[in-house]
Formats: C-alpha cells, structure tokens, sequence
C-alpha cells in the first residue's frame, strides 16, 4: 500500500518542481531548460555518484500530463550508483515531444521509495539536437563524470545522433559494458497500480 506522501512524490515527479534527492542522489541531466532530451533517440541520466550513499537503483521516466505518459515507466530495472550515469538506447525512449517528464531513481525492490526526481525537463524533436555538453553540471565528488560522447548505452550500440552541437555527457575510464533492460510483470502491475490510484 502506497502512503500519502508516496503518491504526493510521484505526483510532483512529472510537475513543474524543484529536483527532489535523498542520501547524497541527485540527477544531474536530464532537467531544467538546458538539458532536454531528443525523441527515439539515445540520451543520457546522470548523477552524482560521488556523493550517493545508494549502491544501486532503478531508473523511471514519469510526466504528470498524462497525455503524453499515462502512467510512470520503467527504464532500467537495476542501474549500479558508481557508474555515475547510463546511456538509455533509443528503442526505450518511445515517450512523445513534450514538456514535464521527469526522471525518477528508485528503489530496486519497491520502487514507491524514491530516491531522487530530476528537474522537469523537455522531450524535444530530432531536429533541436542534443543540448551543449557544457550545459551539464559536473558532479564535482567524482572525478569519473565527465562531458563528451557517450557509449554506455543499455539496449543498443553506438554513439547518439542529432542535429545539434551537443551530445550525452559520459563516463571516463574505459568502454563500459553493454546490458539489457529488463521489468519484471510484477514490478509493473505496481507501479501502474500506483499511478492509477493518484487519477
């Protein structure tokens, strides 16, 4: 059973609010005006990973406009802490142009307890091109957060395309490893049950 102030989180994670983070998590990118994402493509969540107390979570993507997402959607099932960001593939980015999604990192094995919701921030069309790298904030704790290209993609290889000047900031340090995304049906009944309570 979700409590009130569970539902009231996850409401505020598709609003127009202030980034919410708990134990030293915070969402660097995507959020605010600056750091948006492109639409069927690869883009990228960042944290800071220097400062998390949380080894491990899971990534979602909500929008309170239910127009454009009708309920919170799973990403990524189980994202280690010190990998400092993920490259999300363009096949799980399906979500509609639009303004207020926000990310959402939460817990592996109840993902009614959040851990950090990300800025609001804009799915733009492929013709606005990535963001600036310089427009992402450095997580200042780590020194493996870095701006540049990314290959650290779940779901897919290679590099992202845009027709902006931008690109997904990255992690230094050698190729990380590429894996699958995978929810499991019960996770998502969950979540979906919990959203439809909050209409």
């Amino acid at each position: 059973m979700l409590s009130k102030l569970t539902f009231a989180t996850l409401a505020l994670a598709g609003a127009a609010s202030a980034a919410v983070s708990n134990g030293g998590l915070k969402i660097l990118a995507p959020g605010g005006d600056g750091l948006w994402w492109i639409a069927a493509q690869q883009n990228n969540v960042v944290w800071t990973c220097g400062e998390s107390t949380f080894p491990q979570f899971t990534i979602l993507i909500n929008n309170s406009d239910t127009s454009l997402l009708t309920a919170i959607t799973p990403l990524i099932a189980v994202e280690q802490n010190y990998n400092c960001n993920q490259g999300i593939a363009s096949n799980l980015i399906t979500q509609p142009v639009g303004t207020g999604y926000t990310i959402v990192l939460a817990d592996i094995l109840n993902s009614t307890n959040i851990y950090a919701v990300s800025d609001p921030f804009e799915i733009k069309a492929l013709s606005a091109g990535y963001p600036p790298t310089s427009n992402t904030p450095v997580d200042q704790a780590s020194a493996t957060v870095s701006k540049g290209t990314s290959s650290n993609v779940v779901g897919q290889t290679g590099s992202p395309t845009g027709a902006g000047s931008g690109s997904p900031p990255a992690k230094t340090g050698g190729a990380p490893s590429l894996r699958s995304s995978s929810i499991t049906a019960g996770a998502l009944v969950g979540v979906a049950a919990a959203v439809a309570a909050l209409l």
